[in-house]
């Protein structure tokens, strides 16, 4: 089957779902709905069979459990399956719901990618494909509000710096959308009057696991960002801090992604 079209996932980014992947035969559509808890994220997966013919042996795979763990629900002819990857038949013109449940352990910078297989009358179809789970889907804002001097304290203090690096949007830069991809999207807070530009925009956040601390809490990583734009100009310089190098790449990635933005070089 034909490999996944990337436009389809930029939409998704900012809903909670909607086509993931499409060819002449498969149709998967998914949505996310709101999780219970910041450090978990719900996907439901809808699996239709666009043909005529019966979909046999159809497996889903999930990625390894490296950083993110992973709690599958099937329910094929009533039963609730015991292991993920349980084959489970698609009718002709119907749709079969895959749930699953993530937990998020460790930073993670790249898409998650799950495989679909199935035996379609003769033919063996198989096609790969990423899922809108970004990693800063784990994101929260910070309890308190924080003002510039709090903002540059911990800037400097939680210092695992990536950046600064320029990315090209696929148009001018507008700092009020920007700012609503952080704050709605994101769920960043937003730190006003930190320098004297305009066109500058700060943000905070906290990174949540699932991962126990010595003392039993849940890991929280803080993390900080600095975007700087020019008037007229489709370019971004983006600047992260954090607690981890990993978190620092992990929101920017999910910014980038969101925006769609590629890295700019120049030539």
């Amino acid at each position: 089957m034909p490999e996944q079209k990337q436009s389809l996932l930029v939409p998704i980014f900012q809903s909670d779902g909607g086509v993931l992947y499409e060819s002449n035969e498969l149709k998967i559509e998914v949505k996310a709905p709101k999780a219970e808890s910041v450090a978990e994220y719900k996907l439901a997966l809808y699996l239709f069979n666009k043909t005529n013919v019966l979909m046999n042996d159809c497996v889903v795979t999930l990625p390894p459990e490296d950083d993110l763990k992973i709690q599958s629900r099937l329910t094929i002819n009533g039963v609730i399956a015991r292991e993920s990857n349980t084959p489970f038949p698609i009718e002709p013109g119907k749709q079969f719901v895959y749930l699953s449940l993530w937990h998020c352990k460790n930073p993670f910078t790249d898409l998650p990618r799950i495989k679909f297989q199935t035996q379609h009358g003769n033919r063996q179809l198989e096609t790969t494909f990423a899922i809108p789970l970004l990693p800063s889907y784990f994101l929260k804002a910070p309890n308190t509000e924080l003002d510039a001097s709090k903002f540059i304290a911990f800037w400097k203090r939680f210092a695992e710096e990536v950046g600064p690096a320029v990315y090209q949007l696929p148009q001018v830069a507008d700092t009020d959308a920007i700012i609503s991809v952080l704050t709605k999207v994101m769920k960043m807070q937003i730190v006003k009057e930190v320098d004297k530009e305009a066109g500058n925009i700060y943000a905070a956040a906290v990174y949540h696991t699932i991962t126990r601390t010595e003392n039993g809490q849940f890991k929280t990583i803080p993390c900080f960002l600095r975007i700087e734009t020019k008037p007229n100009k489709p370019l971004l310089r983006i600047t992260a801090h954090a607690g981890s190098k990993p978190v620092s790449q992990a929101i920017i990635n999910s910014l980038t992604l969101i925006l769609n933005a590629q890295e700019f070089k120049k030539t």
